[in-house]
């Protein structure tokens, strides 16, 4: 499980979970992805331990992937 807390462009904040890592590399890769790229990520935990990250969506997408 991915649980992500996030910051969007405009100040609202929000909790999004996925299935796991790969599930939120694939659907930001989606026509309509889950959040835009800019949105800050306040918070990750995946698989209930949390994951040092400071940055945008789009800059934990990059991670993820090369983490593989």
């Amino acid at each position: 499980m991915l649980k992500l807390k996030i910051r969007m462009t405009n100040g609202g904040t929000y909790d999004d979970e996925f299935e796991n890592v790969s599930e939120f590399v694939s659907l930001m890769l989606d026509d309509f992805p889950p959040m835009d790229d800019a949105d800050e990520i306040l918070d990750v935990e995946i698989d209930g331990e949390k994951y040092e990250f400071s940055g945008t969506a789009n800059e934990l997408y990059y991670e993820l992937v090369n983490k593989k």
